[in-house]
C-alpha cells in the first residue's frame, strides 16, 4: 500500500491540483484510494465540491477525540474517500509546535497509519509552508512528489523543498523516494526546455545544489510524465470537479492518468 505525499514550498506549482487529480485518476483506474488534505484552506475538498468543516478534519481527531473512520467522507467519487482539511488545522499546528514535533508523528502513527491499510493508495496534500504536520506526513509516507513548474522561482522552490526534506529525520521514517513532477509544461517554450535541463542536472547532483540533494538520503528522480499547460485543469477547478470527472479526454485528464500509471509502476513494491 503506497502512501504518497505531495509537497512544495511554493504555492501555485500544482500541489493541490496534482494530489487531487492523481487520487481521482487512481480511483478511476479501479484502485481504492484515500485523499487526505492537510492544508487548512481545504482546497482538495473544494475541488471535489466539498466545503471544509471543522467536524471532519484531522484536527477533530485531536480536539474532539474522533476516530479517522468518524471523519473520512466515503465515496466522494467512486473508489475515492476524502479526509478533508479545515481552518482548525491551524490550531492543531500551533498545538504540535508547542508540544513538539513528535506529537504530529504520533498522531499519524497511532490514528492514521492503521487506516492506510484499508486502501490501495493514500495521497496526502500539504500546505506550502514547512510545518510539523507536513514533516510527520513525509516521515509517515513511502514516497514524496514535488510538483514544480519550469521557471526561476519555481525551480528554486523545488531546491528549497529538497533542502527541507533533507533536514527531516528521514532515518526515523518510511520514505523511500522523492520524485519531481513537472507541471504546466509547454514543449514549444524555449525557457521550459532550458529549465527542464536544469532540473535534471540538479537531480543528477551536479553544480551548486549537489550537497542539498545528497542530504535527502533517499533516491531522487524526475517522473517521465509531464503535466501540460491546459485550460482543462482550470475549468475543472472552476466547476469544483476533478479533471477526470470533468472531462476524461482532456489534456489534463490524460496527463494525470498517465502519471498515475507511471507512479503505479514505480511504486509497485510499496
Amino acid at each position: 500500500m503506497p502512501a504518497i505525499v505531495f509537497h512544495s514550498q511554493k504555492g501555485g506549482t500544482g500541489k493541490t491540483t496534482g494530489s487531487l487529480s492523481t487520487a481521482a485518476a487512481l480511483a478511476h483506474k479501479g484502485h481504492k484510494t484515500l485523499l487526505i488534505d492537510l492544508d487548512s484552506q481545504g482546497d482538495s475538498g473544494r475541488g471535489l465540491g466539498i466545503e471544509p468543516s471543522n467536524d471532519s478534519s484531522i484536527a477533530a481527531m485531536f480536539f474532539d477525540q474522533k476516530s479517522a473512520k468518524d471523519i473520512i467522507l466515503k465515496d466522494v467519487r467512486p473508489g475515492l474517500d476524502l479526509l478533508p482539511g479545515s481552518i482548525q488545522l491551524e490550531n492543531l499546528e500551533r498545538e504540535i509546535s508547542t508540544m513538539g514535533e513528535g506529537l504530529g508523528l504520533a498522531l499519524f502513527s497511532t490514528a492514521l497509519t492503521p487506516v492506510f491499510e484499508e486502501y490501495e493508495y493514500v495521497i496526502i496534500d500539504t500546505r506550502s509552508e514547512p510545518s510539523p504536520l507536513t514533516s510527520a506526513a513525509i516521515m509517515s509516507c513511502n514516497h514524496l512528489v514535488i510538483p514544480t513548474e519550469l521557471g526561476l522561482y519555481q525551480v528554486q522552490a523545488m531546491v528549497n523543498t529538497l533542502g527541507y526534506v533533507g533536514s527531516i529525520s528521514i532515518a526515523l521514517g518510511k520514505l523511500k523516494s522523492v520524485g519531481v513532477l513537472i507541471s504546466q509544461y509547454d514543449k514549444t517554450a524555449a525557457l521550459h526546455s532550458t529549465f527542464l535541463d536544469i532540473v535534471d542536472s540538479i537531480i543528477r547532483k551536479e553544480g551548486d545544489t549537489k550537497e542539498v540533494v545528497e542530504k535527502v538520503r533517499v533516491p531522487v528522480h524526475r517522473f517521465e510524465q509531464v503535466i501540460r499547460q491546459t485550460k482543462s485543469l482550470d475549468n475543472a477547478a472552476a466547476s469544483r470537479e476533478d479533471v477526470i470527472s470533468h472531462r476524461k479526454n482532456s489534456h489534463g485528464a490524460v496527463d494525470y492518468l498517465g502519471f498515475a500509471e507511471e507512479m503505479k509502476t514505480r511504486f509497485s513494491n510499496g
